[in-house]
């Protein structure tokens, strides 16, 4: 698709398409999205960990920063939550 045309269904000018794609400039989200509806094309957003996952890294990493265990940085209730179903903790 020629430039003018696809900065017309963006609505923005050629110079800040050209800008975008080809000089690194830095451009708003607002306008990438503008630019990948005008080619058909949408920008979605998902999460790349669950909320246990998440909740699960950022206590390793805590732990790991402390130079402790894992066990001593989340309580023993959330350690059974975030560990994986098969049987990785061990009933004391």
């Amino acid at each position: 698709m020629p430039y003018g045309v696809l900065a017309k269904r963006a609505g923005v000018s050629r110079k800040t398409l050209y800008g975008i794609l080809h000089a690194g400039t830095d451009a708003r989200l607002k306008t990438v999205a503008a630019i990948a509806t005008a080619l058909g094309t949408e920008i979605r957003f998902e999460d790349a960990l669950t909320d246990d996952e998440m909740r699960s890294k950022q206590a390793a990493e805590q732990a790991s920063r402390r130079g402790a265990p894992l066990s001593d940085a989340v309580s023993n209730r959330t350690l059974w939550r975030l560990a994986p179903k098969s049987g990785a903790i061990d009933a004391a």
